[in-house]
């Protein structure tokens, strides 16, 4: 039994989905799937204009069957359960999607028109829901929780790298799930930044505001970098201590900084 917050996320796609002559929707991706049905699965989600979605499951099959949810081996056997013949627009995700699975999802849904389904969900997703709402601010409390541990994780001595680790270890102890997910095939994250010093200068090959030399592999953030008297650090770590990430960012100093630190400091937080 679904908790009525999905079902009315699903309503929500529907309308959306009425409004752009869609005829069927295609979930595939995890994120997707977790919004749809509030659990991760190897399998797919078919949404139709009308009634509750059909769950189309691989992996795991711990569930019994319903009319609604089926155990599959291949995406291929959707007709067993669906008639598709009337399906005229279908859309799949394929901003997330390779090609190769775009093209074999068409094959299913022969002579459909293949439409794309992300600014759709996007829309949907742009406006929370009670359920989401709560969620996103427990995963804040955490995240918040974490934060007031930074200058006690701090010992004379490190790097910013040290104490990034030092962070990593008490978000995890906060219940941080320690997966990170962001949206892009080029894109890569990992449990968060911490910059210091003129290591936050350093650009970034990736999509963030953010940037950090980083490593080779993952030339984003933390470098090594000591953490001396006088050293400003920013701290920009993940908060996904659930379903919904929270964004939280602060700024702490080894000791006194200089005065023009500090006005600069209070003219962007009052700008914001």
């Amino acid at each position: 039994m679904l908790h009525p917050d999905y079902l009315l996320r699903q309503q929500r796609l529907q309308s959306y989905m009425q409004e752009a002559g869609f005829d069927a929707l295609v979930l595939s991706s995890n994120v997707a799937l977790l919004y749809v049905y509030g659990q991760v699965f190897a399998g797919l989600a078919v949404l139709l204009q009308q009634g509750e979605a059909h769950y189309f499951v691989r992996r795991p099959q711990t569930q019994p069957e319903t009319s609604q949810l089926h155990h599959i081996r291949k995406i291929e056997q959707l007709p067993e359960w669906l008639d598709l013949k009337p399906l005229r627009r279908v859309a799949l995700e394929q901003d997330e999607q390779s090609y190769s699975d775009v093209q074999r999802m068409a094959r299913i849904f022969e002579g459909a028109e293949i439409v794309n389904a992300t600014p759709l969900l996007r829309r949907a997703r742009m406006v929370k829901t009670p359920l989401e709402l709560e969620q996103l601010r427990q995963c804040a409390a955490q995240h918040v929780a974490v934060y007031r541990e930074v200058p006690k994780a701090y010992r004379e001595g490190m790097t910013d790298r040290d104490l990034q680790i030092e962070l990593e270890r008490v978000m995890r102890q906060h219940g941080s799930v320690g997966l990170f997910r962001c949206f892009g095939s080029a894109m890569e994250i990992f449990m968060g930044s911490l910059l210091a010093g003129d290591n936050a200068g350093t650009a970034s090959p990736y999509d963030f505001a953010l940037g950090g030399a980083g490593t080779t592999a993952l030339p984003l953030g933390a470098n090594g970098t000591p953490l001396t008297e006088g050293t400003a650090v920013m701290v920009d770590m993940a908060g996904n201590y659930g379903v919904y990430y929270s964004d939280l960012t602060r700024t702490y100093s080894v000791g006194q900084l200089p005065a023009e630190a500090y006005r600069l400091h209070e003219l962007s937080r009052q700008l914001h």
